[in-house]
């Protein structure tokens, strides 16, 4: 989603409600989000997701909620918001005229981003049929990037799987030594806890 303006993430949701791609940022409004949402027969809460709200400009995630907190009467809202880091980042963030308008039902802890780190490398290096191996360099790149940048696991995967394309786009001999099974399946929904 485009972080940067209050314009692009609103664009983002409606665009992902609408099952288009882009949608111009400037004609995107909170009233195109409730027109929208008038055409549904169903008057359901929306939830909108967002992930790893350190990516977000502060100004934009306050905005956002501000807007979000003023359609409230019109439109059931759930906003969830996730954090790569600690639960002390939307505090930080956010200052306290908008975390006042957040209703803080119920906080799920998940497991850590270490603890998804080891389970992943766990699944992709250690217990993979495949031994799909990093050289020492580039592995040690990947994990600066992971423990000391965004701790997000979802853009560490994105950087394994682009290091796996690039790995059998330079070597095309690879292929013939692999199995059919994918090197990244999709990781298994985690468990929640309350």
């Amino acid at each position: 989603a485009n972080a940067t303006s209050l314009g692009g993430v609103l664009a983002s949701i409606l665009g992902h409600f609408l099952g288009e791609q882009e949608l111009p940022a400037k004609h995107c409004s909170s009233r195109n989000l409730l027109d929208w949402a008038a055409t549904l027969e169903v008057m359901s809460p929306l939830v909108i997701l967002i992930r790893d709200i350190e990516a977000f400009d502060p100004q934009v995630l306050s905005d956002l909620v501000g807007v979000m907190h003023q359609e409230l009467h019109t439109l059931p809202i759930v906003l969830l918001l996730t954090v790569a880091t600690t639960a002390q980042a939307l505090p930080r963030m956010l200052p306290h005229a908008a975390s006042s308008k957040l209703s803080v039902g119920r906080r799920f802890a998940l497991p850590t981003a270490a603890e998804n780190l080891d389970t992943l490398l766990r699944g992709l290096i250690l217990d993979a049929p495949h031994g799909f191996l990093l050289g020492e360099g580039p592995l040690a790149l990947l994990l600066d990037s992971f423990a000391l940048h965004s701790q997000s696991l979802s853009a560490l995967t994105q950087a394994f799987r682009y290091a796996i394309v690039l790995h059998f786009r330079d070597n095309r001999l690879a292929r013939l030594c692999g199995s059919s099974e994918p090197l990244l399946a999709p990781p298994a929904p985690p468990t929640l806890t309350t």
